[in-house]
């Protein structure tokens, strides 16, 4: 729109003008005829100019008048948003939260904001104000959620000028879409949409234990079979990782062909008896898998002691015991044994490793890691070889109570056990004695020798410590500590057990029960049922201490997850004191606040706590236990989550539903990848205006043309000598 800003008559401001002009040409100077011609046209357009800026033209622009009314920026913050089907697996409510973040420069809420009033709200199940994008719960109600925005407008709000939604169409429940489109539409108010999501046809890649074994023995390959069945319509590369527990096991890459299933098998020797929860997953989600849920498995296998287990015999000190030892195990062939005997300096007596027992002057000593130790089920150890043992070895026998689960036995003087393996022992000191008479030896039905009172070891006269025996008695046990064996009187003990780690570990006193087998043959059976019962105990592996129901589990985000955990301590009985901390990693890597576990009244040993989780995915639970006498174990459970309703039963991209509401109301559709584009959105056509005049003369250029024509023509008049 054009006009005139003058206050004169336009008509008489033209005329004039025309006048000036007209004489100016009429009335030339009387000079050459060039110069007349010159002169006089430069004074008509000088003329012309200061009929311009009497007239004082401008130019006017309606423009919406921000202050007077508000657009609403609506995001749709339901679960089906948390897809991940944007490139590099960014999902559909990481985009829109990014995009609609109001502290970020230069995205779509900033540039909008530098024009507009902006009312953030939100849908999901219904409608809710404020900027508060998170997920939440709840079958999805666009229709609903956007009715209720409309209705919402009071006398006290500003106008509602237009709207802007996010969203990727997917709408269960309600009102249907198109009519809350009407309604709008009705209302004068176009709605601007940009669609979330990528309109392929949905694919999955799905992945499933088919071949796991219920049980499977110790030190024997496993094989764990693995199906993957692409639903794509086209080829995808994968990668499958295994994990036994936390530790990755192996990683096999394979190329799925469109709509097939494709059989991975793994095999893994499993270190150490228990149940084993293994994990299956890709190592990357594919882009556009509509279903994450199904991108891993868990398999429980039940590690079971083989049937040919191994003992293992370490000292530094030349006795009789190993001999009288083998005497008592008999001939048990499920039983292998073997033993390194230091008899010197680098010497080493070596039996049952496949090679002639022999003196060998070899560097062939005690075992120097870890792995060495794994293969036994029990190791009977005598302190004076550990303390011969490199730290790496002192190391490994720690690793193989806490990892392995074996059993131990120690023997000699606790005094002189490494300060960094004493939590070992399941006594802290002792004293070297010497009983001067045979005395008695009471055994504890619990836990080693459930079976004495009906066998050898209950008849009178029982075991005992023979005459003239080096005895080391325990001046301080462990906390949890439990005595299998004691003197009658005055009640020193002579056998201690306690848990440690995954382990059990035993201490005898003694070394003089050999005596037994010589001195009659009801003796020399008592000698037998003894090392039997004690060595068949040690090599059952500790009862787990430790058990997690929620270990290889899938879960439902619908309610609070549980966290329980079931405790046992140090002496082998369900722990009620213990401090317990679970500490939780989401999928995305967040560390979520730590879970105080409560113990269980009405369940000894069980410590109970959960937490509300909010994203589908594969879960990490830390869990730190801290018992009263100081000792500390920490385990690691795997579970998956994932939400079970309609909002994760189709999560198409809805682009068609979504461009009928931009159409139907007015506004216009944008999808994701055009999102920088919109700096400006369709408003109602009864918003306020705001006119907006820009002059024509108001400005520098149009005085310097003024003053340059008239400067000019006077220069000119002045060197042909006029006035």
């Amino acid at each position: 729109m054009t006009g005139f800003d003058t206050p004169f008559p336009v008509i008489a401001i033209v005329l004039a003008g025309l006048a000036a002009i007209g004489w100016t040409l009429w009335k030339r100077p009387v000079v050459a005829p060039n110069s007349a011609w010159g002169l006089a046209a430069l004074r008509a357009v000088g003329a012309m100019l200061i009929t311009l800026l009497l007239l004082n033209p401008f130019v006017s622009r309606d423009y919406p008048d921000a202050s007077q009314f508000a657009v609403a920026v609506v995001g749709d913050v339901s679960r089906s948003m948390e897809t991940a089907d944007l490139p590099d697996s960014q999902t559909r409510l990481s985009l829109l939260q990014n995009e609609l973040a109001p502290d970020t420069s230069g995205n779509l809420w900033a540039r909008l904001a530098e024009q507009y009033v902006l009312e953030p709200s939100t849908i999901a199940a219904d409608w809710l104000a404020g900027a508060d994008w998170a997920p939440r719960n709840g079958d999805t109600a666009l229709g609903n959620g956007l009715n209720q925005l409309l209705n919402s407008r009071s006398p006290d709000n500003a106008q509602l000028g237009g709207a802007l939604l996010l969203s990727d169409g997917i709408n269960l429940q309600g009102e249907r879409l198109p009519d809350a489109a009407i309604a709008w539409r009705d209302a004068g108010v176009p709605v601007t949409v940009v669609g979330i999501g990528e309109p392929t046809p949905p694919g999955d890649i799905a992945l499933k234990f088919t071949n796991a074994p219920e049980s499977a023995a110790l030190g024997d390959p496993l094989e764990l079979q693995v199906a993957l069945n692409n639903y794509f319509g086209e080829a995808r590369n994968v990668e499958v990782q295994l994990f036994a527990e936390d530790r990755l096991v192996e990683t096999q890459a394979v190329q799925l062909p469109a709509g097939e299933e494709s059989q991975l098998t793994f095999s893994h020797v499993p270190e150490a008896p228990g149940l084993q929860v293994f994990r299956a997953m890709l190592k990357q989600p594919a882009t556009g898998d509509f279903n994450r849920a199904n991108d891993l498995d868990y398999a429980a296998v039940d590690i079971t002691m083989p049937k040919n287990q191994s003992l293992f015999y370490l000292s530094a000190r030349l006795g009789p015991f190993w001999r009288y030892l083998q005497q008592a195990l008999g001939e048990d062939d499920q039983l292998q044994r073997q033993c390194v005997i230091q008899t010197g300096p680098e010497r080493f007596f070596r039996q049952g490793f496949g090679e002639e027992d022999a003196m060998d002057e070899s560097t062939a000593g005690f075992p120097e890691s870890a792995e060495e130790f794994f293969p036994h089920a029990v190791l009977v150890v005598d302190i004076s070889a550990v303390s011969a043992m490199t730290p790496e070895a002192r190391e490994g026998l720690r690793e193989y109570l806490l990892r392995r689960g074996g059993g131990v036995l120690f023997m000699g003087d606790p005094n002189a056990m490494p300060d960094d393996l004493k939590p070992l022992l399941p006594v802290r000191d002792g004293e070297l004695g010497r009983v001067l008479k045979r005395t008695p030896i009471e055994l504890a039905a619990q836990p080693v020798f459930r079976d004495a009172d009906a066998g050898v070891l209950s008849m009178p006269p029982g075991p005992y410590l023979p005459e003239e025996t080096l005895f080391f008695q325990p001046a301080d046990l462990s906390l949890g500590v439990r005595v299998a064996a004691e003197t009658e009187s005055p009640g020193l003990p002579v056998l201690t057990v306690h848990a440690y780690g995954a382990g059990r570990v035993a201490y005898l006193g003694t070394e003089s029960t050999w005596r037994w087998a010589l001195t009659s043959d009801r003796e020399q059976e008592q000698h037998t049922a003894f090392w039997q019962q004690l060595i068949a105990w040690l090599a059952t592996g500790g009862k787990p201490r430790i058990e997690l129901p929620i270990q290889g589990e899938v879960v439902d985000l619908g309610g609070p997850v549980a966290l329980d955990i079931d405790v046992r301590g140090s002496d082998f009985r369900p722990s009620e004191d213990a401090r317990i901390r679970a500490t939780i990693t989401a999928p995305n890597g967040d560390v979520l606040p730590e879970v105080d576990l409560l113990p269980e009244s009405a369940d000894p040993g069980r410590f109970a706590g959960e937490a509300l989780l909010e994203s589908p995915g594969e879960y990490r639970v830390d869990y730190a236990i801290e018992f009263p006498d100081g000792e500390t174990l920490q385990h690691t459970a795997y579970f998956a989550a994932h939400r079970a309703g309609r909002e994760d039963e189709d999560l198409r991209f809805r682009e068609t539903a979504l461009r009928d509401l931009a159409r139907i109301t007015g506004g216009e559709y944008f999808s994701w990848e055009q999102i920088g584009e919109i700096d400006e959105l369709i408003l109602s056509d009864a918003v306020p205006l705001r006119e907006e005049r820009t002059y024509w003369t108001r400005n520098a250029a149009f005085l310097l043309a003024i003053l340059l024509v008239f400067g000019i023509e006077w220069f000119w008049r002045r060197s042909l000598g006029l006035r």
